[in-house]
């Protein structure tokens, strides 16, 4: 009120700021904001005429979600409708229509979906606790030889990971460097790079006879200034083995299980 009061008896922004210890811009937003008679916004009128008709924004809709894979200029070329693309950017925010780069994630065939579910039920009654007790392991490789180029796509928000949204990767292309590494509970293991860039069944059962093992000492370990020790019994830890091998080729140790993901 009282900048809207200064500004009514005829003082300037700056003046107005210096008065009241406020930026020049805060002034001038809020004498063009609110009118000194009521104290309520000002009546806010479109300043540009809108460049597309109701049926015009009909057929980029159509356009928009038929074409969602691709980008705007061939969405507006083939929609024959004359906007920029921050006017189509514009009219799909209107109904919740966004831009997005695509998210990539392995492709599953309807055997691989049906295995996560089983294993996600066989799970779910589990408590945090059990949960603080699994090692968690996966490998990554360097690949070269794949398109690296993002897409977008149109799409509403939490539909990221809708099929049509995504796209697929496959474990192919020439391999440069392989490496696997664990953690659990926060606390993550070493990265063990694989030389021969690719990890056999004997090769994997000697990086989890030397890692795991090792890594599972580390975790027995007690805090600094805990005068308790903790002793690892049947099934103490279960290793996640990320279906490489069955888990009964790897059953030698006493201080953990293991299970399929």
């Amino acid at each position: 009120m009282r900048i809207l009061t200064l500004a009514h008896t005829g003082l300037s922004s700056r003046e107005i700021a210096a008065q009241v210890s406020r930026g020049q811009s805060t002034i001038l937003r809020i004498t063009h904001t609110y009118t000194y008679e009521t104290f309520v916004n000002r009546t806010v009128t479109r300043l540009h005429k809108r460049t597309t008709t109701v049926q015009q924004d009909r057929i980029l809709l159509r356009s928009a979600k038929t074409y969602d894979d691709q980008p705007f200029r061939t969405i507006i070329k083939i929609s024959s409708v004359k906007i920029s693309k921050t006017t189509l950017r514009r009219r799909l925010k209107e109904v919740d229509l966004f831009s997005r780069i695509r998210h990539r994630k392995p492709f599953l065939k309807p055997c691989h979906e049906a295995a996560r579910l089983h294993w996600a039920r066989k799970y779910a009654h589990w408590t945090v606790e059990d949960w603080l007790k699994v090692i968690w392991s996966d490998e990554s490789s360097i690949v070269l030889g794949q398109n690296s180029r993002r897409r977008r796509c149109i799409r509403k928000k939490g539909q990221a990971y809708l099929r049509r949204h995504c796209d697929g990767t496959v474990k192919s292309g020439k391999v440069s460097i392989m490496v696997w590494a664990y953690f659990s509970n926060g606390k993550p293991g070493p990265l063990i790079i694989c030389d021969s860039g690719a990890v056999n069944a004997d090769a994997y059962l000697k990086i989890l006879s030397d890692g795991v093992v090792e890594f599972i000492t580390e975790l027995l370990i007690p805090e600094e200034g805990s005068d308790s020790i903790r002793v690892a019994t049947d099934n103490a830890f279960l290793f996640m083995h990320d279906n490489v091998i069955p888990p009964k080729r790897f059953s030698n140790s006493s201080n953990f299980d293991v299970f399929q993901r």
